[in-house]
């Protein structure tokens, strides 16, 4: 074998020892990129947001919880959300509790006015079917037939009496009957006003100590209604009677406004007179040049 042959042979064993260590870092490098981008792999954010927050359901009311808060962390935040629950309840309760009391307060008035309306037309119209067969009794000739049927005659004024105390015990009744109902109807009233008063008040405080007379005074001045009947009425009436104490505020604040002065437009710099008694010229029609040397500075 030739010089020539060895010395090919043994630059291709060096070629192919280069390609092996190549091949070989190149593999090397692949696993420690696939290593890299496996550490520095960022996770799914879902993935977190749910392995960060728990959401719990309370009878429709729901929270959010942190899932890497500690215990008394968590305990904190549920006692605070419950407290929370428990108060809107607790208010919306009483709430209802207070609109069933009106409607019940209601529905008892209507039912004792209907009544006694009933019972009292009753006992008008037994009074009126008493008081025809009075007139009817009334009309027999008692004298004339005292003399001719006496039995008839004293069966007759009996019953003519009887009929007559009959009716003075209806007339009785229905005087008692509108007595009580004036009264409930008076009791309704005064009922209806301290619920009225009570709802506005909740609404504005110190209304009827302070505001009042101020609402009325609106309401007659800019609204035309009868002063009697605005001093009356209003607490029968709250969403009204708030609304034209919204009315009577809007317009006051618009009063205000236009009685706040409005700023003054400033006034132009007025020439002065120089030490030689001659009258300076108005500095905004001067130029930069007399401006400077007004002032004094280099030209």
């Amino acid at each position: 074998m030739s010089d020539e042959s060895v010395v090919d042979q043994e630059i291709e064993a060096e070629a192919a020892e280069v390609e092996e260590v190549e091949a070989e870092e190149a593999e090397t490098d692949e696993i420690e990129a696939d290593e890299t981008e496996e550490e520095g792999e960022e996770p799914d954010p879902e993935e977190t947001e749910e392995d960060e927050e728990v959401e719990l359901n309370f009878g429709g009311n729901k929270k959010t919880f942190s899932a890497k808060g500690t215990a008394k962390e968590v305990a904190a935040q549920a006692q605070e959300f419950a407290d929370s629950v428990w108060s809107d309840y607790t208010r919306k309760t009483q709430d209802i509790a207070e609109r069933a009391k009106t409607i019940e307060a209601r529905e008892s008035a209507v039912e004792k006015l209907q009544s006694l309306n009933g019972e009292t037309l009753d006992a008008y119209s037994r009074g009126l079917q008493i008081k025809a067969e009075i007139e009817q009794l009334q009309g027999v000739d008692l004298n004339a037939l005292w003399q001719s049927e006496p039995d008839r005659a004293r069966r007759i004024s009996d019953q003519l009496s009887k009929k007559q105390a009959e009716f003075q015990q209806v007339v009785s009744t229905v005087s008692q009957k509108e007595a009580e109902l004036t009264q409930a109807q008076q009791a309704e009233m005064q009922r209806r006003i301290a619920e009225g008063e009570a709802k506005i008040e909740s609404k504005v405080k110190g209304f009827k100590a302070e505001k009042l007379p101020e609402v009325i005074d609106y309401a007659v001045n800019n609204l035309g209604m009868d002063k009697d009947q605005a001093s009356r009425d209003w607490a029968l009436n709250p969403e009204v009677t708030l609304a034209v104490w919204k009315a009577a505020q809007y317009d006051k604040m618009q009063a205000q406004a236009k009685k706040s002065p409005k700023p003054k437009p400033a006034e132009p710099v007025k020439g002065r007179s120089s030490k030689g008694g001659k009258a300076q010229r108005d500095v905004a029609s001067m130029s930069p040049g007399e401006m400077a040397k007004l002032l004094g500075l280099p030209g």
